[in-house]
């Protein structure tokens, strides 16, 4: 997917300490910046060509068609192109910005690299933007309209992964207590929760939180059929703040109370306590 010819531009503000740039870049093989100190917090987006990133540690990250990489300020880092079709756009902007950008958790700043592949629709609005940008006498407000682009592709880039689905219903899985969010997940992997949740709903036919519920619910059926354990207990193990709720939610998921449900519906394994 192929966009013109080298296009960029880059606008100070403010202080002139805060800056915001935009630009479309072809490049050929050959090392792009080798051990550079970027003093600016820039976003490369790859949209056609391969190469490598190799970043402050020294560890090697493969780069494609589809990726990006960031440039954290004051970080050493190099990236090399291997292909003579390279083509780029990117988003920069200035320190403070990226504080901003990193505090919000709208960007990870661990995750170097990572997939994000860019639409066609996505990448005509980044040239549009740019265009608006260089003529633009209300740099204020054009970097608040370049972020809230810039912060709906960084929500879409996980989405794209066709692991992003089975990976969160592993962490329901996993992490199923009461205080548990899936909202931790979603900052882990830098994905908005609305997105995630119509993916996730569109693929499992059910939302994150009617999937962990399940799963609170499955653990419950299987503590009642232990002697080793009151309702208060496993109210207490599954993160209820009491019994009373635990039972009002069993009951609301199963059609009948816990205590019901012990009495009549489960074989009761041993105590652990009682003798052989």
């Amino acid at each position: 997917m192929l966009f013109g010819k080298n296009n960029m531009v880059h606008r100070y503000f403010g202080d002139s300490a805060e800056r915001v740039g935009l630009g479309l870049i072809n490049k050929t093989r050959g090392i792009d910046h080798q051990n550079f100190k970027w003093p600016w917090y820039a976003v490369v987006f790859i949209l056609k060509g391969h190469g490598h990133f190799i970043d402050h540690n020294q560890q090697k990250h493969t780069l494609s068609e589809g990726m990006f990489f960031q440039r954290i300020p004051g970080l050493v880092h190099s990236n090399i192109i291997e292909s003579d079709d390279w083509q780029e756009i990117f988003f920069d902007f200035g320190v403070k910005t990226y504080e901003m950008l990193k505090s919000c958790e709208i960007i990870n700043p661990q995750k170097l690299t990572g997939h994000c592949p860019i639409s066609l629709a996505q990448g005509q609005e980044h040239q549009l933007l740019l265009e608006e940008l260089k003529q633009s006498t209300h740099l204020k407000h054009m970097h608040l309209k370049i972020l809230s682009f810039f912060q709906d592709i960084q929500s879409s880039s996980e989405l794209t992964n066709p692991l992003l689905i089975d990976e969160a219903c592993a962490y329901l899985e996993e992490n199923f207590l009461v205080k548990d969010k899936i909202q931790n997940f979603c900052i882990e992997k830098a994905v908005g929760y609305e997105m995630l949740r119509k993916k996730f709903k569109e693929i499992t036919n059910s939302s994150p939180k009617q999937f962990q519920n399940r799963v609170r619910m499955e653990k419950a059926i299987q503590l009642l059929g232990s002697k080793d354990f009151n309702i208060e207990q496993i109210a207490n193990q599954l993160g209820y703040c009491s019994s009373f709720e635990f039972s009002k939610q069993f009951k609301k998921f199963n059609g009948i109370s816990p205590g019901h449900y012990r009495n009549n519906w489960t074989v009761q394994t041993p105590s652990k306590s009682s003798n052989i």
